[in-house]
């Protein structure tokens, strides 16, 4: 048989260990989250500055885009959120 079609010996070959599978520091959904509740405030502070009361009752993430729902005060008009989409 030539020396390229055997098979390679791997009796020196030693394991990883297991420590290389330990559970990550962090979750990726804490962090997540954490970010979603910063843009939340970001986005309440925004509308306030433009005389919006608003609030966000709840986000969802996607893989590129974050939506989030508002919920307006008495007298807030959605078009008044829709003129600043280009302010923001």
């Amino acid at each position: 048989m030539s020396e390229s079609l055997r098979s390679p010996s791997y009796e020196d070959y030693t394991l990883p260990p297991l420590e290389l599978l330990a559970e990550p520091e962090y979750s990726f959904a804490a962090v997540q989250s954490k970010v979603v509740k910063a843009k939340a405030a970001a986005l309440e502070q925004l509308l306030s500055e433009f005389n919006i009361n608003a609030r966000v009752v709840a986000a969802d993430t996607g893989p590129v885009v974050t939506m989030f729902e508002l919920e307006l005060a008495a007298g807030v008009k959605v078009s008044q959120i829709g003129a600043l989409a280009n302010d923001m």
